[in-house]
């Protein structure tokens, strides 16, 4: 049973980082339907990353199963996912002026490719590995 909440959550994740990263490529300030999607997209990985993170947490820790290029790509997934989530949750609270706002932003943007670029990792890895965790 744990595999098949491994094995949904990290699908699942995947796409739902897929998506984020599709809706930020065209650059430029996100509207419309983009921004629609994006946030819907981002609601989702809310909910997703801790149950990804939770249910990846005990191989990432062993490490033997995943090897060490997933490990890592399991780390820079959930510390890059948490730090995105965390730049838009402050940006909403009234707490940062206009500056500390745009800096924000920049960070958000930064976190999340590289959260993609980690998501993209940990697929290929998880492909070598042949879904064998």
């Amino acid at each position: 049973m744990s595999k098949l909440i491994r094995i949904t959550s990290g699908v699942l994740v995947l796409v739902v980082v897929l998506a984020l990263l599709l809706t930020s490529i065209p650059g430029g300030p996100l509207h419309g339907q983009w921004l629609l999607v994006h946030m819907m997209a981002s609601g989702a990985l809310v909910m997703l990353l801790p149950a990804f993170a939770i249910s990846w947490l005990a191989p990432a820790i062993r490490g033997v199963a995943l090897g060490r290029g997933m490990v890592i790509a399991y780390w820079g997934l959930v510390v890059g996912g948490f730090i995105t989530i965390a730049t838009m949750f402050i940006s909403m609270l009234p707490l940062a002026g206009t500056d500390t706002l745009h800096s924000l932003i920049v960070v958000h943007g930064y976190a999340g490719f590289a959260m993609a670029i980690a998501a993209i990792a940990f697929a290929l890895g998880w492909v070598v590995n042949h879904v064998r965790v």
